[in-house]
């Protein structure tokens, strides 16, 4: 299924798409996918972004919504490692730096 890219507007700023989801195993929480909300556990909304934690039995509708730990856990969006700088730019700096002493 093709999902509306407003549906997951936030998700999208971060390069987050269903199939990264889907590859690091995290569960979207929506209509077409798992349509019970899990109870008082932080869901995010991946069209706003927003932390949203439900009561029992709710079933989901067009919003789509993961699970806050399993984003984190696969180091998705918000929660990715930052890239670490280029090692030859790192050394570069270093070396041009002035010395205290100078």
């Amino acid at each position: 299924m093709v999902l509306n890219a407003k549906a997951m507007e936030w998700a999208g700023g971060f390069g987050i798409d269903s199939a990264k989801l889907k590859n690091a195993k995290v569960k979207i929480f929506g209509k077409w996918y798992f349509p019970d909300i899990p109870a008082n556990q932080p869901l995010i909304n991946l069209q706003t972004g927003e932390v949203e934690t439900f009561p029992s039995g709710l079933r989901a509708g067009t919003v789509l919504y993961v699970l806050e730990d399993e984003l984190k856990q696969a180091k998705l969006g918000p929660y990715a490692e930052p890239t670490p700088a280029n090692t030859d730019e790192t050394v570069a700096a270093k070396t041009d730096a002035p010395k205290e002493s100078e």
